[in-house]
């Protein structure tokens, strides 16, 4: 999917006040570590594209990669010379009991 120039430009200046303490909140490791294996559940990806749809400048991600991977919740693999993470069985049934549980204390459960 591409992005307008003005729309990329929007999500720049977004980006650049939250970094500056705008109303933006940093995110929890527990939802960013479940949003890289929700992505992960619709198929393979990349580094790149994997940091840049979760939202985490590169290092960023390289960390949270590491954390899954060492973990076992996610493969990495190379497919003619890409890398690629691909979501495992531990990561998919991680990710089921974490929607279950955030159905049940989801504000909108009631």
């Amino acid at each position: 999917m591409l992005m307008s120039a003005k729309h990329n430009r929007a999500s720049t200046l977004l980006l650049q006040f939250a970094a500056k303490g705008g109303w933006l909140k940093k995110r929890e490791r527990i939802l960013i570590l479940m949003e890289i294996l929700s992505i992960l559940r619709e198929g393979p990806r990349g580094p790149t594209r994997l940091a840049q749809v979760v939202g985490l400048s590169f290092d960023a991600f390289a960390e949270y990669a590491k954390e899954v991977e060492s973990r076992r919740f996610v493969v990495k693999s190379f497919v003619e010379g890409h890398e690629l993470y691909t979501i495992s069985q531990e990561g998919n049934q991680l990710l089921l009991d974490w929607r279950k549980v955030w159905e049940k204390i989801s504000p909108d459960s009631s």
